[in-house]
């Protein structure tokens, strides 16, 4: 599986009716609250119109393209980090996802406007993340009282994730998610971000009527340029209306309503984004497969998103950009204009890049 999504939000905001728009799926959907009481998950193929001409021009046996996971977890009720209503599932689900879509209501006559219903799913992860804080900062003491008598030097990492952990700490008292604080915070180690649900990358998808289509709303783009996130605007009602119909009908109806992709098209696009992710590609024999992996990622460790033996024996990597191949139409082609680089262990992969590696059996 390339990357996971979680689908979060309030109860009854439209989660399910996006998650069957996104995967096709047929979870259930109802009106009454904890409608998703066991999350739904189903993966999907990422859109990628690289790997489509790919298939065009090899015609391979097999097409293998990344994938996204998509769950629908279950609607967040106020005192969920303490357990509230399904909070400890909710909150143990969310922990295990890449990034996190947060679908918001926006529908004309509402009460509550978008930014309410936000402000209580973010307040409960910010709880659960200031008990993960207060647990940590009691393990951290710990270690130091325990160095007593010992050299300084033993003390050193459990004394600078305490100093750490107090930032943290103080930012999500003032209602600062760990995920902004990381990016202020010198040598952040990233392996804590997987210890906090306010580090996970969010995507906040607006649920507009079908007459809304093309509107902005103004606190919401506030919203999002504040917390450094892409909104998306999906009519759930609409997309799954589309569902319906045959591929081209839909392409020419979601044109008529100015959309030129699909919401699935927007997300992965917008998730890819989010979480700094490229695609590069390996055809071995009759298999053309897609990957996907951060970006900056060198090639020995590209390698080991196949296989681990294969970053521990990487010995280069043959390369051909995807502009070249397609111009090319085949590898013994762009192998006779001088098209395919021999690169080494500090080459970092780019995306679209079309990967032939070499590594010690």
């Amino acid at each position: 599986m390339s990357f996971s999504c979680g689908i979060v939000g309030l109860p009854n905001v439209g989660k399910s009716t996006i998650f069957n728009c996104l995967t096709k799926g047929s979870a259930e959907v109802s009106d009454y609250p904890f409608c998703t009481i066991n999350p739904n998950a189903g993966a999907v193929r990422i859109p990628d119109a690289r790997m489509e001409k790919l298939d065009a021009l090899l015609k391979p046996e097999e097409l293998i393209p990344a994938r996204v996971e998509f769950i629908d977890i279950a609607g967040l009720v106020e005192g969920a980090s303490h357990g509230e209503g399904l909070g400890n599932r909710f909150l143990a689900e969310i922990r295990r996802v890449d990034t996190v879509l947060h679908v918001v209501g926006c529908f004309r006559g509402e009460e509550a406007g978008p930014i309410e219903g936000m402000k209580v799913v973010n307040v409960e992860l910010a709880l659960s993340d200031m008990e993960a804080v207060e647990r940590r900062l009691e393990k951290a003491e710990q270690m130091i009282k325990g160095s007593r008598g010992g050299s300084d030097e033993a003390a050193a990492s459990p004394r600078e994730e305490r100093e750490l952990l107090l930032k943290l700490k103080g930012g999500l008292e003032k209602g600062i998610p760990v995920r902004l604080q990381a990016q202020a915070l010198e040598n952040f180690p990233p392996e804590l971000r997987t210890h906090f649900l306010t580090a996970k990358p969010v995507i906040v998808a607006a649920n507009v009527g079908e007459k809304d289509i093309g509107r902005k709303i103004d606190e919401l783009e506030d919203y999002g340029k504040a917390e450094r996130v892409p909104v998306l605007y999906i009519s759930a009602l609409l997309e799954s209306e589309l569902l319906q119909l045959q591929c081209d009908e839909a392409g020419e109806f979601r044109s008529e309503m100015g959309l030129n992709e699909s919401a699935l098209d927007r997300l992965v696009t917008a998730s890819l984004e989010t979480l700094g992710l490229i695609t590069f590609y390996t055809v071995v024999k009759e298999k053309v497969s897609a990957w996907t992996v951060r970006r900056g990622t060198l090639a020995p460790q590209a390698a080991g998103k196949i296989h681990s033996d294969m970053e521990r024996s990487f010995i280069k990597a043959e390369i051909i950009s995807f502009s070249d191949f397609e111009e090319c139409g085949s590898v013994k082609q762009a192998r006779e204009k001088g098209l395919v680089r021999i690169e080494g262990k500090a080459y970092s992969v780019q995306d679209g890049d079309i990967v032939y590696f070499h590594f010690r059996p």
